[in-house]
């Protein structure tokens, strides 16, 4: 902006301030923000499997410390490419997230599988 423009050119400080305003909320409804700044729950994310090792995208579940996966069914979970773990109906497991570099699941049958983070 010039010196030398005409004052109604020259944004005012009050439009400034709203604009200031208006992202610091929109931030705040982001969802997997710090503790403290947005939601405090985010939503569990379920996933159709069969018998092929089906990928699990990470990135949704990075701002969680701790991963929950449970399933309808018996499934396998092989974590980080080589450590294979059986879960069988009615129980679950817990993963951390931040040293994870990968997570797949397969079933033996098609089965549902909810992953559900946890800050807690």
């Amino acid at each position: 902006m010039r010196a030398d423009a005409p004052p109604h050119h020259r944004p005012r400080l009050r439009h400034v301030g709203l604009t200031v305003l208006f992202v610091a909320g929109l931030t705040c409804l982001a969802p997997g923000l710090p503790d403290g700044i947005g939601p405090t729950t985010m939503t569990p994310t379920q996933l159709a499997i069969g018998p092929a090792w089906t990928l699990v995208t990470l990135a949704p579940f990075r701002a969680a410390p701790r991963m929950s996966v449970r399933g309808g069914g018996t499934f396998h979970l092989r974590v980080d490419g080589d450590r294979v773990v059986r879960v069988v109906p009615g129980d679950g497991i817990t993963i951390g997230t931040a040293l994870l570099r990968s997570l797949e699941v397969r079933a033996a049958h098609p089965t549902l599988v909810t992953l559900t983070p946890q800050r807690d």
